[in-house]
């Protein structure tokens, strides 16, 4: 064919001729190879088209599967690292922005547990927990020094109370399936399909352990809307739908009734046979079955597609003629326009031709084509302001993704600095004091370094709250921390230990540089006057310094502890060291 061409070129055939006989050309051949398939292989291309749309909504079901999958994971991961906020609150952001799922919850290792439930989920919900229809949040808390109650809130839907309730409880988090996977293992685990304990409906749960297996944040999804999901990518009209589980129980469905499933799915011996598309005849008729396996794991469950062969077959030939209709008479209107096109813009196709190359070696300077015909001169400009347009977008999107880059830094080192530090006082938490812990220890063996660890606690501290509420009490933490900070060097790390006390790491100090700056500290307390606390306060501080005889971290801690344990023993409001004791 391209012999044939340059040939012509070379006799000086016109554009106009050569587009005119490619276009024939093709579409003659195209037309041909169209009835050619609709008179003799219609049934069989009918039959690989089915195969290939069936492919196309296993692909994406599996897909949606997997989107499900990766959301419900995403949404237990982010809930673990949230579960120490303001639950109500985040809970219910949760669940309005997920529809589909029924609750959300923390287990405890000493049975306590606490769930939020949305009420609309599902309509039995209302009734099994006798809520009213203004209701719409269910709180359930369960303490585990007392696991044979459950107390119950309600909230309408801005989260106001309507009621509370006391019932008698029998459910132990620490015996659920859901729990005791999560516990067992370090990343989020989801459970095979099961009936709730609460409601008549079977479910999945994402689950996630946190706090070293001591807690357990999960969420439960229905099955029903699980299902749902495939919706758009199934004709229900057509196509039957049946979730199933390894012994093939229905799980959900998207049909009517269940005949088909039990005429053919219970009577496959190999599910592996119909990963593939096969036909299979009853009853003189001929249906199209295909078996998805959604799981990969020792809970396989599967989705059976069902649908009559001829209700498929028919809307594809009707394609098959449409489509042939529409060619052909596209290919005799598009005739005269062709040598219409080929004779007025020949020449200044070319130039069109000469700018997209300039666009393409990302020459955005486009200069309007100088032409009497009124569409070229149009699409000149077209040409024109798609440079202009990409090349602002391109400029544009390289300041937003600098400055969203610049965002999601920010986003990362704010939501770092959560992480280690500690909520009231505003000092680093516990974790980041035992990071800061083991490398100081770490550096101490390596290089025979020494360094130096205050403890300190707040005397009578109990009493604070006993006497003046606890909002005296964060007062006086607040505020002390501020008082630490100010006489700490740089080189310091400061954080709240727990509780009223606190941690100080002295990196290159000895006891007695240490001890020096507990008195300062101990000075410092005394003689401040507290906002809101009227009397004086007081700290007992103990000290201590790394030595050989220190297998980890944690013991120079406890040694400072112990001396922290003889200055309360010893009248308190004083600082000793380790070698005081």
């Amino acid at each position: 064919m391209d012999l044939v061409f340059k040939k012509l070129f070379k006799k000086g055939v016109s554009l106009k001729s050569t587009i005119l006989l490619l276009f024939s050309t093709i579409g003659i051949l195209l037309i041909l190879v169209l009835a050619y398939q609709l008179l003799f292989y219609s049934k069989k291309l009918a039959i690989s088209n089915i195969n290939s749309r069936l492919d196309g909504i296993a692909l994406n079901i599996q897909n949606s599967i997997k989107d499900v999958n990766n959301s419900s994971f995403s949404t237990v991961n982010t809930l673990a690292l949230l579960n120490d906020q303001d639950r109500v609150k985040i809970y219910t952001n949760f669940l309005k922005s997920y529809p589909s799922l029924y609750a959300i919850y923390t287990g405890y290792e000493d049975n306590s547990f606490y769930e939020f439930i949305n009420l609309r989920v599902d309509k039995n919900l209302i009734s099994s927990y006798s809520a009213k229809d203004i209701d719409r949040w269910l709180l359930i808390k369960i303490d585990g020094k007392n696991s044979t109650k459950r107390e119950l809130f309600f909230y309408d839907d801005d989260l106001n109370q309507t009621d509370y309730k006391i019932e008698p409880n029998s459910y132990l988090a620490t015996k659920r399936p859901w729990f005791k996977d999560a516990k067992n293992s370090k990343e989020a685990i989801k459970t095979k399909p099961y009936t709730f304990s609460h409601i008549d409906s079977i479910g999945i749960t994402y689950a996630k352990s946190i706090k070293n297996g001591k807690e357990v944040v999960a969420i439960d999804l229905l099955i029903a809307d699980y299902l749902n999901s495939f919706k758009n990518h199934v004709d229900i009209n057509k196509t039957e739908l049946y979730l199933f589980d390894s012994d093939k129980l229905i799980l959900s469905s998207l049909s009517k009734n269940s005949n088909s499933f039990n005429d053919f799915i219970l009577n496959i011996s190999d599910l592996k046979e119909f990963e593939n598309t096969q036909i299979v005849e009853k009853d003189n008729k001929k249906f199209l079955i295909r078996i998805i396996k959604i799981d990969n794991n020792k809970q396989d469950n599967y989705l059976a597609l069902i649908a009559e062969y001829k209700n498929i077959l028919k809307p594809y030939n009707q394609e098959i003629l449409w489509l042939l209709f529409v060619f052909i008479f596209t290919g005799l209107i598009t005739i005269p326009l062709i040598l219409y096109f080929s004779r007025v813009i020949s020449k200044p196709i070319y130039s069109l031709v000469r700018q997209s190359k300039k666009i393409e070696k990302q020459d955005f300077n486009i200069s309007k084509i100088d032409t009497s015909i009124q569409e070229i001169s149009l699409l000149s400009s077209a040409f024109s302001n798609m440079s202009k347009s990409i090349y602002d977008y391109q400029t544009s999107l390289e300041e937003k993704i600098l400055q969203r880059t610049k965002e999601l830094y920010e986003k990362n080192e704010e939501l770092e600095r959560l992480s280690i530090t500690d909520k009231l006082t505003g000092l680093y938490n516990r974790a980041k004091l035992d990071s800061v812990l083991n490398t100081e220890f770490e550096k101490a063996i390596r290089y025979n370094d020494i360094f130096s660890v205050i403890i300190m606690d707040i005397d009578f501290f109990k009493s604070v709250n006993d006497n003046f509420g606890h909002q005296i009490g964060d007062d006086v933490l607040k505020e002390s921390a501020k008082i630490l900070s100010s006489c700490i060097r740089t080189s310091d790390t400061l954080g709240r230990w727990g509780g009223e006390e606190f941690l100080i790491i002295c990196p290159n100090s000895k006891q007695e540089d240490a001890i020096k700056l507990a008195n300062r500290i101990n000075i410092a307390i005394k003689q401040h006057t507290f906002s809101t606390y009227p009397k004086k306060v007081t700290m007992s501080l103990g000290v201590a310094s790394y030595c050989s005889i220190f297998k980890k971290a944690e013991d120079i801690v406890a040694s400072a502890d112990i001396a922290l344990y003889k200055a309360k023993q010893t009248g308190r409001d004083r600082v000793v060291g380790e070698n005081d004791i």
